[in-house]
């Protein structure tokens, strides 16, 4: 997937966000995917306080997630530049965490 055209009409842009224990944030996507990511991939909300991690916004269609407060912004298209392999083999789960019945991924 190389433009957001694309991503969008394959259902990879993000609909809800999900905090998760202060240590990963969960991204869930329009195609049933969620998408598990440290947080210690991002300095800014590594060190943010759970109160801060919680104001986040969509923007461009759920093609981002802005946290505005921390200057931190983060695209789908990045995040799935990541997870290329894991997005060749797909297969069923439930993250334990977020009780999320889809296709679980997660970018270690």
């Amino acid at each position: 997937m190389s433009t957001f055209q694309e991503i969008f009409d394959q259902g990879f842009n993000i609909t809800d966000v999900t905090i998760l224990k202060e240590t990963y944030f969960a991204l869930k996507l329009r195609n049933g995917l969620t998408i598990l990511v440290p947080l210690h991939k991002f300095k800014r909300l590594r060190d943010a306080e759970n109160e801060e991690l919680q104001n986040w916004k969509l923007v461009s269609v759920g093609l981002g997630v802005s946290w505005a407060s921390l200057d931190e912004d983060i695209s789908i298209k990045g995040i799935l530049s990541e997870l290329q392999d894991q997005l060749e083999d797909l297969h069923p789960a439930e993250c334990g965490e977020c009780n999320m019945h889809s296709q679980v991924l997660e970018c270690v």
